[in-house]
């Protein structure tokens, strides 16, 4: 409905959800491939976190 109403509207909505998408897509994949054992604390999970998004 929205394609034929607003096409351009429809397509920004689009890629802002695709955006969005891959965003959490990478952000998940980041969390898959951290240490989580029971030697490492929370807080240095957090840092380790927010370190990697800030650089990738």
């Amino acid at each position: 409905m929205l394609w034929q109403s607003h096409p351009d509207a429809a397509e920004a909505f689009l890629k802002q959800a695709q955006q969005d998408v891959t965003h959490r897509y990478h952000y998940y994949k980041q969390l898959a491939e951290l240490d989580w054992s029971d030697a490492t604390s929370v807080s240095a999970v957090k840092a380790q976190v927010k370190t990697s998004t800030l650089t990738g």
